[in-house]
């Protein structure tokens, strides 16, 4: 959608906000464990980020690495877990944040871009090796495994091989990220090597599921599926950033790009068939004033994208069918209901009917009666006759008012 007719509000402190202002350089921006506030900007921040094993009783004056001058020469960004989780393998160190070699910024809960290699053509054995149900081929060609988030990670790490990934170093900057698949990091660590790896899941694109011809989608509209992966940190592009549609119309993270911005609204299975709507507020992205731009007005979008193109033939021939179906039970609707004339006539006709039915039956009646009557041996039968006097005169009158109509 287009927002360059939108204004985004700079981030400036509400005048009647007391809300504390929360900016660590793990990039969560949570209250967590024990806080600690720079003398001069005012900002919060977490202890185990900044002064790791410090007593906050003993620190003394604190100033931020913004606001020092010793340390914004060198900020500090690999910040390690304290304590470490209980998943860690022997010899790991699982961090909140890393800084890899060409500078880039990598955070728990951050999207990005993930490199693929393309498949070989020219193996020949590639059909020759053994099948894996866990092992899904992704879009560029390269098979990626499904790992349990609890167990598995760290001997999936310890098995790849450098050389099946390409790396930021060898791909070129002109490269299309429309060839990348979209990753969310979960864990971040290095081994006793000091290799650094990052778990997570992935996201696809809607030419990457099944669905009918003719749904339509965001431009920028992706999917989660529960498809958990061990990556090295060399295959990583950029960051990228995915928000839910009311974040998406509401406004964009500081450091947002927006041909990088896309909205995820489902979620689907392995099999990239069922579509399920995922609960609010589960991207991670904080709204608040000092981490978001908020449009002035909310931004409007709509599913208008196919990414597949039916043809206009096929389009008309379609809606050629559905109009003459349609037709077809008008018609065959308006045939099944009689006129009035035909219900009056078809009323009458039933009233004759049923009268010379009735008639019948009474004769019927009446010859069994008398043979009945004739083998008793009771010389003087006494007649009851009169008891069915009244129910004979409403017949006889039905019987009058049918012949008269």
């Amino acid at each position: 959608p287009e927002i360059s007719s939108y204004a985004t509000r700079k981030p400036e402190k509400p005048v009647d906000s007391d809300e504390d202002v929360i900016i660590c350089p793990c990039r969560q921006y949570k209250d967590e464990g024990m806080m600690i506030q720079c003398e001069k900007c005012g900002i919060w921040q977490h202890l185990d980020c900044v002064r790791p094993h410090v007593d906050p009783e003993t620190l003394g004056v604190y100033t931020c690495d913004k606001c020092s001058p010793t340390e914004k020469l060198c900020p500090k960004t690999d910040i390690p877990l304290l304590p470490q989780p209980e998943y860690a393998s022997q010899g790991e160190t699982h961090f909140a944040s890393l800084m890899r070699e060409d500078k880039l910024h990598l955070y728990v809960g951050m999207t990005v871009y993930v490199l693929r290699a393309f498949k070989d053509k020219n193996n020949a054995n590639a059909s020759a090796k053994p099948k894996d149900e866990n092992i899904f081929t992704g879009p560029g060609g390269v098979p990626h495994k499904s790992i349990s988030p609890i167990k598995g990670p760290s001997k999936e790490a310890a098995s790849l091989a450098p050389s099946n990934y390409p790396t930021y170093k060898t791909i070129g900057a002109s490269a299309s990220t429309a060839d990348m698949d979209i990753f969310r990091v979960e864990r971040l660590w290095k081994n006793e090597s000091g290799a650094m790896f990052a778990f997570g899941y992935h996201f696809l694109r809607p030419h990457e599921t099944f669905h009918e011809p003719s749904r339509k989608f965001f431009d920028n509209e992706v999917f989660r599926v529960p498809l958990y992966e061990v990556l090295p940190l060399d295959t990583i592009w950029r960051e990228c950033w995915v928000l839910d549609p009311i974040t998406f119309t509401k406004g964009r993270p500081l450091l947002a790009q927006e041909e990088h911005v896309y909205i995820c609204e489902y979620r689907v299975d392995k099999t990239a068939r069922l579509f399920h709507r995922l609960a609010k507020g589960k991207d991670g992205i904080c709204t608040k004033w000092y981490a978001f731009h908020t449009f002035d007005v909310k931004i409007k979008c709509n599913r208008t994208f196919t990414p597949h193109e039916v043809p206009q033939d096929w389009v008309k021939a379609t809606s050629n069918k559905q109009n003459k179906s349609k037709s077809a039970k008008v018609k065959k609707l308006d045939s099944a209901q009689p006129q009035p004339q035909q219900i009056q006539h078809h009323s009458r006709r039933d009233n004759s009917s049923s009268a010379i039915c009735k008639a019948r039956k009474k004769g019927a009646l009446a010859k069994v009666l008398k043979t009945l009557l004739s083998q008793q041996n009771d010389s003087s039968p006494m007649d009851m006759s009169h008891l069915l006097a009244k129910t004979h005169k409403q017949e006889d009158s039905n019987t009058k008012s049918a012949s008269n109509s």
